[in-house]
């Protein structure tokens, strides 16, 4: 599904929130990362994302890397000669 989304990220309130929430979370569909408010606040962009099933916390880029980069189209109005193309 091209529209789905391949990351989830949940912020809770306090250490003991969001590991009662890691026990309970699954991993099937997109991939998912916790932090604590806190953390997040403080440095949303640094290495205060744990992803699911990973023992230790990451820095955003690399939930990015995790995940991988979104499949980009093959085809564009201009090269496939539709309306709005340089053809159309």
């Amino acid at each position: 599904m091209p529209d789905a989304p391949r990351l989830v990220l949940f912020t809770f309130p306090t250490d003991r929130r969001e590991a009662e929430a890691r026990r309970s979370l699954s991993a099937p569909g997109p991939e998912a990362a916790t932090t604590v408010l806190g953390r997040a606040m403080a440095d949303p962009l640094g290495p205060v994302w744990q992803p699911l099933g990973h023992p230790f916390r990451i820095a955003i880029a690399h939930l990015i890397k995790l995940v991988g980069e979104p499949a980009q189209p093959s085809l564009t109005a201009d090269k496939a000669g539709l309306p709005g193309g340089a053809d159309g």
